[in-house]
C-alpha cells in the first residue's frame, strides 16, 4: 500500500513570501531587552532599527536574560444580550491588559539601579553599595523586548514607550534572578488616532540597521541617577 504524501501529512511549510520575505518555519528565540528612557510624547516611535544582536544608540542592554520572556495581552470581554430572550448580540470589552515579564540572571549593581531606578543610601567605590528597597515607585522606561530567531535570524521587537517595571529578588534553583514585570499602559503612537499597548514589529535579518529618533529628540542619555536623567 502506497504511503499518501501531500502537505497535509508531510506538513510541508508555506512557500508564500511575506512582507518581511521567507516566512519563518520554525521560531526558536533567543531574547535580549533593552531599555529607552521613556517617552510620553504623543507621537512616540514605534521602529528603531535592526538590532541584529547589536545595541543601538540610545539604548541600554539589560543583560542576560535567562531562558525566554514571556509576553502576555488579555482582554476582558462582557457580552451584550438584547430582547426578552436574552439573546446574544454582541461582545464589548472591558478591560486590555498587557505584560512583558522576564528574569535577568546577571544582576548586580548595575542592573539593579537600572531595572529599580534606586540610587544608593551608601556606598564606597568598589567596596560596598547598600540599597533601602520598598519605598521606591514603579520605575517608568520605554521597554524593548528584542527576540531574535535563532534559525532564520528574524526579529521581532515588542515595544512601550512608558512601560512601568516592577521587580522581586527571585529563586531560580542554583542561583538567584532579578525578575522583572513590565506593565504596559496604552499609547498612542505616529500617526495613530487610538490608544494600544504594545507595538509588535517583524523584522527580516536581511535589513540594513537604521535608527529613527521622534521629532523633538528623543535623547540619548540613560535614565537614572547614575547615568544621567534623559533629554
Amino acid at each position: 500500500m502506497a504511503i499518501l504524501v501531500n502537505k497535509n501529512t508531510t506538513q510541508g511549510p508555506l512557500r508564500t513570501l511575506g512582507r518581511t520575505g521567507t516566512q519563518s518555519v520554525r521560531f526558536i528565540p533567543a531574547p535580549r531587552v533593552y531599555l529607552f528612557p521613556p517617552n510620553y510624547s504623543s507621537n512616540p516611535p514605534v521602529f528603531f532599527g535592526t538590532f541584529g544582536g547589536a545595541t543601538l544608540s540610545g539604548a541600554i542592554d539589560a543583560g542576560i536574560v535567562e531562558g525566554n520572556a514571556v509576553v502576555t495581552l488579555s482582554r476582558t470581554v462582557n457580552p451584550v444580550f438584547c430582547g426578552v430572550d436574552k439573546m446574544l448580540v454582541g461582545m464589548c470589552s472591558q478591560s486590555i491588559r498587557g505584560q512583558i515579564d522576564f528574569t535577568l540572571s546577571q544582576f548586580d549593581d548595575v542592573t539593579t539601579e537600572l531595572i529599580t531606578g534606586l540610587s544608593p543610601a551608601s556606598y564606597t567605590t568598589n567596596v560596598y553599595a547598600n540599597y533601602l528597597v520598598g519605598a521606591q515607585p514603579l520605575t517608568p522606561v520605554g521597554l524593548m523586548l528584542v527576540v531574535q530567531g535563532k534559525l532564520d535570524g528574524k526579529e521581532w521587537q515588542f515595544y512601550n514607550p512608558t512601560a512601568l517595571l516592577s521587580f522581586a529578588f527571585d529563586n531560580q534553583g542554583d542561583y538567584m534572578g532579578l525578575r522583572v514585570s513590565g506593565l504596559l499602559p496604552g499609547f498612542a503612537s505616529a500617526g495613530g488616532t487610538s490608544n494600544q499597548i504594545l507595538s509588535v514589529t517583524i523584522v527580516s535579518s536581511s535589513s540594513a540597521p537604521i535608527i529613527v529618533y521622534p521629532s523633538g529628540g528623543y535623547g540619548v542619555t540613560p535614565y537614572g541617577s547614575n547615568y544621567g536623567d534623559p533629554a
